[in-house]
């Protein structure tokens, strides 16, 4: 404003540089996969990678590929090797969905493999596309949010009901509109339970779905 001394900084650009790499004239899936030790395929199409590949992995690594997706997953890869090799940070903290894989099978508790459905590629930790279990039954095993999913609604939860398909299928545009309408999505959106206390937002980490039904909202 005319008359103050407020200043109004600018943060500068930040200009993100490749280093060069090269990737494979034969883009055979062999060949592709010399670009990634340690990764194995039994030639369908899965592609393995055991605990080894990655210090600290508990569990293998396991993603399900097209050729086409593999050439951009190596892409991906090879791209960061350059980064790292000369020192600059991945743009944006996103690494490649395979070394993602290799993250997760970090986590305690994870059994079986680190899994990336055909759709895999690089997300908030997690890659896209990424699966993983936990055994509850060890008191180490943790929940992470990247599982989850931070672009879609917070708080997601698996609800089972007694209803079959024939129950839902006459109502379902009805039934779409009503969750739609009922469940809070995007950011800011708000709650239908207005402002809560930090006591309140304490019980509803702990209980969950049966601070809901303790409170008349289920």
């Amino acid at each position: 404003p005319a008359g103050s001394n407020l200043t109004r900084t600018i943060a500068p650009r930040r200009i993100f540089v490749q280093p060069p790499f090269t990737l494979p004239d034969d883009t055979s899936v062999e060949t592709m996969l010399k670009s990634m030790p340690g990764w194995t395929t039994d030639g369908k199409g899965t592609f393995t990678a055991d605990v080894s590949w990655r210090p600290g992995m508990r569990i293998p690594a396991r993603f399900w590929a097209s050729k086409d997706t593999l050439r951009l997953l190596v892409i991906e890869y090879l791209k960061n090797h350059a980064r790292e090799s000369a020192g600059l940070p991945w743009p944006g903290g996103f690494l490649p969905g395979v070394i993602q894989l290799a993250q997760v099978a970090h986590l305690p508790g994870a059994v079986g493999h680190s899994m990336g459905m055909p759709d895999i590629h690089s997300g908030y930790g997690f890659a896209i596309g990424g699966v993983a279990a936990m055994d509850l039954d060890n008191n180490e095993s943790v929940v992470s949010p990247g599982g989850v999913g931070f672009d879609i609604n917070c708080g997601v939860r698996l609800l089972k009901t007694n209803l079959k398909a024939e129950d839902v299928m006459p109502v379902k545009e009805q039934l779409a509109d009503m969750l739609f309408k009922m469940v809070p999505v995007g950011v800011g959106e708000g709650s239908c339970l207005g402002r809560i206390s930090i006591e309140e937002q304490d019980e509803i980490m702990r209980k969950g779905m049966k601070w809901c039904e303790e409170q008349g909202y289920c």
